[in-house]
């Protein structure tokens, strides 16, 4: 039986811990590290959105009081109601309204949560629908630029798997449009 030179033996150890820090670095630190950069991207999509809520709560002059006249200049952004539940059947009702209006039909809607952030209250609904591309044109410029604002925060689009059986039927949708509530309550 013949051994291995020493200087051939180093080298087949080296050359072994190589390919398993790569193989370590492939099965477990690049998934990683691209989970955290999609991560990262995501957070600062939403300090945009909410980055534009603000935005637009600041332009509005409201006073720190809550000033009636002041909240009343805000229909144009907030969306209409007395409590965050009948803001959000609201915004459901606009968006339903607004896809009627465009030909399209919604085979779900539900609500998302409200949430605080930056200061800022939101509340939205997640919708899913099939349609052809204009139309989903057509749904989007009414939702972010009619009044009270309506924000697309997230947009899914894939081919719908019967799209040669069902013309003007060919994309799967999903959405997820905001609606602002108001600025958040101060904690006591």
């Amino acid at each position: 039986m013949r051994l291995m030179s020493p200087l051939l033996s180093k080298l087949a150890a080296i050359a072994l811990t190589l390919i398993l820090a790569l193989a370590i670095y492939v099965a477990l630190v690049a998934p990683v590290a691209h989970r955290l950069a999609s991560a990262d991207e995501r957070i600062d999509e939403q300090r945009r959105l909410l980055g534009r809520f603000v935005d637009l709560l600041e332009t509005t002059n409201v006073s720190p009081e809550g000033d009636e006249a002041a909240l009343k200049s805000l229909n144009f952004v907030l969306l209409s109601g007395h409590s965050e539940q009948i803001k959000a059947a609201s915004l459901q009702a606009r968006v339903t309204k607004t896809a009627d209006d465009v030909g399209i039909r919604l085979a779900s809607l539900a609500v998302v949560p409200a949430r605080t952030e930056d200061g800022v209250r939101v509340v939205g609904v997640d919708v899913q629908f099939q349609t052809d591309l204009q139309r989903l044109q057509a749904l989007l410029l009414n939702l972010e630029t009619k009044r009270p604002f309506v924000l697309v925060d997230a947009l899914q689009v894939s081919r719908a798997p019967d799209a040669s059986e069902r013309p003007g039927r060919e994309l799967d949708v999903r959405i997820t449009a905001l609606g602002l509530v108001g600025k958040a309550e101060a904690a006591p």
